[in-house]
Order: C-alpha cells, then structure tokens, then sequence
C-alpha cells in the first residue's frame, strides 16, 4: 500500500489579469465561477449607486411623511430607522447644537468629526431639512434579480 498522494486544488485564476485569451482556456466550471462572481459584484455595485444617490432623499421624504422635526430638537438615540437623524439636521446635545454631515445618522453628536459638526449659526436661521428631486433607480440587466 503506497501513501496516498495529497489532491490538489486547481489555481484559481488570477482576476487582475482576466482577458480574452484567459476566459477561453478556462473549463465550464471555472468560467461559472468568474461569472456567478462577477453578477454578485455588479449588483453590489448597483446597490451601492442606487442607494448612494438615493439616500438623502428617501430620508427627506420620509421626514416629510412622519412630520419635519424643528431645528434645535434634543438628540435621543435612535432606536428606528425612522428616527435617524437626516444630513443638515440640527440637536441640541449637552447643551451644544450639532448638524448632522450623513443621511440615517444614529451616532451621538460629537463621537465622530465625520458624522457631526458644531453648529455655530443662530437657531432662528438653522436651514429645514432639504427635500429635493426623486432620483429614480438605474436599471442594470444581464443578472438575475
């Protein structure tokens, strides 16, 4: 009886350098592979765009649906979606007003510089939340939904 002789996986073909020649040489199921991942990137990236762009706006709207908080209002920690805080928002938190710099914003002001900022303008001329144009989804075929 002789050791069995360790099996070995195929090489995954290197994605950086995929070009005609490369997709040609692969088998069946390889080929399967490269493709089943490429659909999952491209309906990432879709989702990425479609949220991206809408965000803002989805919130906005929903902020008009649910009624527009006034401008100064005390942070309270979200325990929803619908209570996020929008991109322009202004709380009071600690005694300090704070703006929101993100849509869906559930951090507590002033724990990250990416997330709030020290609102220094007077209360009375604080901008209301923006409610703008719908941006509709863009279509991306050539994968299965």
């Amino acid at each position: 009886m002789g050791a069995e002789q360790p099996t070995t996986k195929p090489k995954k073909p290197d994605l950086r350098s995929i070009s005609r020649e490369a997709l040609q040489g692969l088998d069946q199921e390889e080929f399967g592979m490269i493709y089943e991942l490429a659909c999952e990137e491209e309906q990432r990236r879709h989702t990425l765009r479609v949220f991206t762009a809408n965000a803002t706006q989805l919130q906005a709207d929903l902020m008009v649906a649910t009624g527009l908080p006034k401008p100064g209002v005390t942070w309270v920690a979200p325990t929803r979606v619908e209570e996020t805080y929008a991109v322009g928002q202004i709380v009071t938190f600690e005694g300090k007003l704070y703006q929101s710099k993100v849509p869906f914003n559930f951090a507590r002001p002033g724990s990250h510089a990416a997330l709030w900022e020290l609102y220094e303008g007077a209360l009375q001329d604080a901008p209301e939340v923006e409610v703008g144009e719908y941006v509709p989804p863009e279509w991306a075929g050539g994968h299965p939904y």
